[in-house]
C-alpha cells in the first residue's frame, strides 16, 4: 500500500531493495496516511576518491564525479535510483530523502588532480546525481569542487535542472574563458503542473530558461539537454523545449529517451496509476514499443534513444546556428545518430591550448574518432543520445582531453615524423578543425584515407614554404612535454624501409582494425558475453588447426563443438564489421574488397 500523494516527493513508497533478503510489508489494515511525511536526511559519506571512470560506448564522458549520492530532486524517472540499492537503501523514498553527502570532496578531486597519475581530460559533473539539487546551496561542495578545477584550469561539463548553477558564473565564466567549461540545463517539459508532480524539486522551466539565459550572457557555452523524453507525454514538447532554450540562448542540444531501469520501472507505472491514469496505458505502450515490448532495454546503443526513435519523431525544430559572430535561424531535424551541435571544433581547439601551460602541450586527437567523425557527418543539430556526446564528444570534440596526453592520431603523427615533426600532428587538426574541413567531405570523391593524407601533405608542405621564409631569429625548436613518449609509440615505425606514405596507411589499417574490436567487444558485452569474447578474440589472428579448443572449452565451461561454433560466429561477425567500417570509407560498395585487399597489404609491408 502506498500514500495516494506525498507533496513535494516524486516517489510514493520504498520499494524493496534487490539485494536485500528482507525488507519491510505493511499490514493489510495499516492507513500510510497516518505516517509522518519523510524528512530528507544527510549522511556523511566517507569515500576515499572522488572520480569515477566508465568505458560505456553511448555515454559521452570517461570521468565524473558526484559530490553528492542520492538526489532530493526527487524526479520519478530518474535512472539513477537504483544506485541507491548499493548502500542498502531503496530506489524509492529514499533515493530522495537519504542523501549522502562528500564532505571531503573538494580535498579528494585537489589531490587526485595533482597525482602524477592523472591525465587530463573532460570531467562530467555529475554523471549520476545532480549537483545543484537542493542542499548545495547550504553546502556549497560543488562549487569547492569547480574551484579546484579552475585552479587546474580542468575541463568540466555540467548537466543540472537547477537554477542554481548561475551562482556560480564567476566560476565557469573563468574556465569558459579558456574555452574549458560548458553546462547543459536540463528540461523535460514547459508544463509547470507536470513539473511539479514529476519533478517536483526542480527549477521551474522558466527558471531554467532564465539561468540558460544569464550563463549564455556572462559567455559561457551553454546548451539544452531534453531529457528524458517520455514517449506519449512530453515527446509532442520537443519543438517548444528547443525554440524556448535557443530563444534564451542555448548553443548546442542533446536529448536522452527515458530509461527505466530495475525498480524504476515499477516506481513509474505507480506514478502514473497516482497522477495520470488516463494516460498510463497509452504512455507505457509507447515505451514498449521504442524497447521491443519491454519497459527497459538496457543494451549499449539503443538504452540512450530507443529502437525507431527518430523515425517516429523526426520534426522540424526552428533552432539557431553561430557563424563569425552572428546568429541565424534555420531548420534541421531531429537525429539521436549525429553526434553534431551547433560550434564545431571550437571547444575542443581551444580547451587544449587553454591545458598547455598546466599539464601538456599536444593536442592529443584519436584519430579514430575522425575516421567517425566522417561516417556520421550528416545535417542535424542533435548531439548522440546523451548530452555531453553533443557538446563534448562530438563536433565540439573534447576527446583531445579524454584520451590523454600520452597518444597522438598514430596514422598523421607517422607520417608528420617525416616532416619533422614540430608539433605539427595538433596544428594539423587544429587547422582542419578551424576552417572545418570536413564540412566539405564528399564520399563520391574517393576514400576518406586519401582525403587525409591529401590534406596533410598540403599542410606540411604550406609549414615547409612558412618555415623557409620565417625572418631571422624565429624557427627556434619547440619540444612538447610529451614528445619523448610519443616518438616512443613510433619507434617500432622502420626508419628508411618505409615511406611517409606507407607508414600512414598502415596506421590508418591499424587504427581501423582497432575501432572494429572495439564495435566487436560492445556487441558481446552487450549480450553478456564478455568472458566468451575475452577467451576467443585470440581466435581471431590463429590458424585454425593451432586453435585450442578444448582448452577454451574447459575455461568456458563449453564442449569443443559449441566453441567452434562459437569461433566460427566470431570471425564472421568481424569481417560483418570490417566491411561496415571500410563502407563508410570509400565512395562506392563495389571498392570495399580492393579497400580491404590494400590495407592488408600496407599491414604485410
Amino acid at each position: 500500500m502506498i500514500r495516494e500523494l506525498i507533496p513535494t516527493r516524486g516517489a510514493g513508497s520504498n520499494p524493496p531493495n534487490r539485494f536485500e533478503k528482507i525488507h519491510v510489508e505493511l499490514d493489510a489494515d495499516w492507513d500510510p496516511e497516518q505516517d509522518p511525511l519523510p524528512r530528507t536526511q544527510f549522511f556523511k559519506d566517507h569515500t576515499t576518491t572522488l572520480i569515477t571512470y566508465n568505458d560505456s560506448p553511448d555515454v559521452g564522458f570517461e570521468a565524473s564525479i558526484n559530490p553528492y549520492r542520492g538526489c532530493e530532486h526527487g524526479c520519478i524517472y530518474c535512472y539513477a535510483r537504483p544506485t541507491h540499492e548499493f548502500l542498502g537503501f531503496s530506489a524509492g523514498l529514499d533515493f530522495e530523502t537519504k542523501i549522502m553527502v562528500k564532505q571531503d570532496a573538494p580535498r579528494l578531486l585537489r589531490e587526485e588532480l595533482a597525482s602524477p597519475r592523472w591525465t587530463p581530460k573532460v570531467i562530467a559533473l555529475s554523471g549520476v546525481t545532480d549537483p545543484y539539487q537542493p542542499v548545495e546551496r547550504r553546502l556549497k561542495l560543488t562549487r569547492g569542487c569547480l574551484e579546484v578545477l579552475a585552479e587546474f584550469r580542468n575541463p568540466v561539463a555540467i548537466v543540472t535542472k537547477n537554477n542554481l548553477v548561475t551562482r556560480d558564473q564567476d566560476l565557469l565564466a573563468e574556465l569558459g574563458g579558456c574555452h574549458a567549461a560548458a553546462v547543459f540545463i536540463s528540461l523535460t517539459t514547459l508544463d509547470t503542473e507536470l513539473r511539479t508532480i514529476m519533478e517536483p524539486r526542480t527549477s521551474p522551466p522558466a527558471a531554467r530558461l532564465a539561468a540558460i539565459r544569464a550563463l549564455s550572457q556572462a559567455g559561457i557555452p551553454t546548451g539544452v539537454l531534453v531529457a528524458p523524453v517520455i514517449p506519449g507525454l512530453t515527446d509532442h514538447e520537443i519543438p517548444s523545449l528547443i525554440g524556448a532554450a535557443v530563444e534564451a540562448g542555448a548553443g548546442f542540444a542533446g536529448y536522452v529517451v527515458l530509461r527505466l531501469p530495475y525498480a524504476v520501472a515499477a516506481l513509474f507505472e505507480q506514478w502514473l496509476e497516482r497522477h495520470l491514469p488516463g494516460k498510463k496505458e497509452k504512455v507505457l505502450n509507447r515505451i514498449r514499443a521504442l524497447r521491443d515490448g519491454k519497459l527497459n532495454d538496457p543494451k549499449f546503443g539503443s538504452r540512450m534513444r530507443g529502437r525507431n526513435f527518430c523515425r517516429t519523431n523526426q520534426r522540424a525544430i526552428p533552432c539557431c546556428v553561430s557563424q563569425g559572430g552572428h546568429r541565424r535561424p534555420f531548420t534541421r531535424t531531429l537525429d539521436s545518430r549525429i553526434p553534431a551541435p551547433i560550434r564545431p571544433a571550437t571547444l575542443a581547439v581551444s580547451m587544449s591550448r587553454a591545458l598547455r601551460p598546466v599539464r601538456f602541450r599536444s593536442v592529443v586527437l584519436d584519430f579514430r574518432r575522425w575516421a567517425s567523425h566522417f561516417r556520421l557527418r550528416a545535417d542535424a543539430i542533435f548531439g548522440a543520445p546523451f548530452g555531453f556526446d553533443s557538446a563534448v564528444r562530438g563536433e565540439l570534440r573534447a576527446d583531445p582531453l579524454e584520451r590523454g596526453a600520452g597518444r597522438r592520431p598514430q596514422p598523421v603523427h607517422s607520417r608528420a615524423r617525416g616532416a619533422g615533426d614540430q608539433d605539427l600532428t595538433q596544428e594539423f587538426f587544429a587547422r582542419l578543425l578551424e576552417k572545418n574541413s570536413l564540412a566539405s567531405v564528399d564520399r563520391s570523391k574517393g576514400r576518406f584515407r586519401s582525403f587525409l593524407l591529401a590534406s596533410l601533405k598540403h599542410f606540411l608542405a604550406n609549414e615547409w614554404d612558412k618555415a623557409c621564409a620565417r625572418k631571422r631569429g624565429g624557427g627556434q625548436i619547440l619540444i612538447p612535454i610529451d614528445a619523448k613518449a610519443a616518438e616512443s609509440t613510433c619507434g617500432f615505425e622502420p626508419a628508411d624501409s618505409l615511406t611517409a606514405e606507407k607508414i600512414f596507411e598502415r596506421r590508418w589499417a591499424l587504427a581501423l582494425l582497432e575501432q572494429v574490436m572495439s564495435r566487436l567487444r560492445a556487441d558481446y558485452v552487450g549480450t553478456g558475453k564478455a568472458m566468451q569474447f575475452e577467451r576467443l578474440k585470440a581466435t581471431l589472428t590463429g590458424e585454425r588447426s593451432s586453435i585450442p579448443y578444448a582448452e577454451i572449452g574447459a575455461a568456458l565451461g563449453q564442449s569443443e563443438g559449441a566453441v567452434k561454433v562459437a569461433v566460427h560466429r566470431l570471425r564472421q561477425r568481424y569481417r560483418e564489421l570490417l566491411r561496415e567500417e571500410i563502407a563508410q570509407t570509400v565512395s562506392r560498395p563495389d571498392e570495399v574488397q580492393e579497400e580491404i585487399r590494400a590495407l592488408f597489404s600496407a599491414l604485410q609491408s
